[in-house]
């Protein structure tokens, strides 16, 4: 009968298996690595730069453009119109947050401690070992430990019996049961202390944290009700300090006394119309006024013609005006979708930041605040207007360019594009301008 018998592998046998669990992995590495889409395909996705090339008629000053879309005709109209725009604006802004999120990868603790790779590899560029999420420190962590290992592998072999291994490997084995005997014995009472001590450590820190608990609570509370009382007492000097749009040489229902003869010699040159009382009485009744913040500037509104134009009044340190300009409503678009708000308000080549705009009618505009060449992001302002007291965030941007009108006719014609925003409503704004001697209104 054919005894089964313990026999000791030689060292250099086990190195032998070692290197071919070597070889075994390299080459499944290669045959996944082969397998796997490149990197063209597998990242392939996200966001695309392209958009619409135009909105409304308006594109790019390089661009003809079109006529296929109108202004709204009806106040209904334009009001379902303007909410539409909301709710894509809104859309267009949990897009791009989205992206962003989507883009913001955090690499694992593994990945960062790699070494980075030599400049022989283009950006971009993956190694073989990262295809598969496998470099040279993996398989190091892999293989080390089995050339490390120096215990003797005990396998069974069917080989003859031999006395003199039997009585070897008797020893072996009896002295390995002994050790394996007595160890639990030994290990009892220091794991028994060891439990005991565990537990009074975690007793005293549940109190401890028991105690920081009902410490920082009455803390707390003590705190809020010292904010509430100084909130409480400072909130008739908050309401009081809330910045208003009335000045003191503006209100409601004041009347302004315009020449009607600076509009009639503007007409030939500009597309600003008159107000119609400008051209009749030259008196003009101010319907609401609007106080407009941002860029450290403030600008005051006085809107006329049933607010189809404003004049805009800037103050200087004394609080006396230093200019004014008038605008009249030149067109209104309504983006429909998150694509043609892009159009509009994309912060690399959104139309409104553009060096130079262009309107329908082909007259192009050179950028007033902030002239270049390059597209920069439009002015964040916010309007609140009385009586009412309602509020609207504005992205505006001043363009203006020579009428070539004679003295004293305007020289210049303003074009004001502004994408305005309500709780309810957005849309964008394009109003005409020229200036207005300060002499003709009397402010002062």
């Amino acid at each position: 009968m054919c005894q089964r018998q313990f026999t000791i592998i030689p060292h250099q046998l086990l190195k032998m298996n070692h290197l071919r669990r070597v070889v075994s992995i390299i080459a499944l590495a290669m045959m996944m690595a082969l397998a796997l889409p490149p990197d063209s395909v597998a990242r392939s996705g996200g966001h695309s730069s392209s958009h619409r090339s135009s909105s409304a008629g308006y594109s790019r000053a390089t661009r003809t453009p079109s006529t296929s879309k109108a202004a709204p005709s009806s106040a209904s109209d334009q009001a379902l119109s303007r909410q539409a725009a909301k709710g894509a604006l809104t859309a267009l802004r949990a897009a791009d947050a989205a992206r962003k999120a989507s883009t913001a990868v955090v690499l694992p603790p593994s990945s960062q401690s790699r070494r980075p790779s030599t400049a022989k590899h283009h950006q971009g560029s993956r190694g073989f070992f990262d295809r598969v999420d496998l470099d040279l420190d993996d398989v190091v962590e892999a293989v080390v430990p089995l050339f490390t290992t120096r215990a003797p592998t005990v396998v069974v072999v069917n080989n003859a019996p031999n006395a003199a291994v039997t009585s070897a490997a008797v020893p072996i084995a009896a002295a390995t049961t002994a050790a394996v005997a007595a160890a639990p014995a030994a290990a009892a009472p220091a794991a028994t202390s060891i439990a005991a001590s565990a537990g009074s450590v975690l007793s005293a820190i549940v109190t401890a944290l028991i105690m920081l608990v009902l410490i920082g609570g009455l803390i707390g509370a003590v705190v809020l009700w010292w904010l509430w009382r100084r909130r409480r007492s400072a909130t008739p000097s908050a309401v009081a300090a809330r910045p208003s749009a009335r000045s003191q040489l503006f209100r409601v229902g004041m009347t302004l006394p315009v020449d009607p003869s600076l509009f009639i010699l503007a007409a030939p040159y500009t597309t600003v119309t008159a107000p119609e009382a400008a051209t009749a009485s030259g008196f003009l009744s101010v319907e609401q006024v609007g106080r407009v913040d941002g860029s450290g500037q403030t600008w005051y509104r006085l809107y006329v013609a049933n607010g189809k134009g404003f004049f805009q009044v800037h103050l200087d340190a004394a609080g006396q005006p230093d200019e004014c300009r008038y605008f009249s409503q030149l067109d209104e678009v309504a983006p429909a979708d998150a694509e043609e708000w892009r159009v509009w308000l994309d912060q690399t080549d959104g139309l409104l930041g553009e060096p130079v705009f262009a309107t329908k009618d082909g007259q192009h505009y050179q950028r007033h605040w902030s002239p270049g060449t390059t597209h920069i992001a439009p002015h964040l302002l916010t309007e609140m207007r009385e009586p009412g007291g309602a509020q609207r965030h504005e992205q505006a941007m001043l363009y203006a360019r020579l009428t070539g009108a004679p003295a004293p006719a305007p020289v210049t014609e303003y074009l004001l594009v502004q994408a305005l925003e309500q709780p309810d409503a957005a849309w964008i704004a394009l109003q005409v301008g020229i200036d207005i001697p300060l002499a003709a209104l009397q402010l002062s």
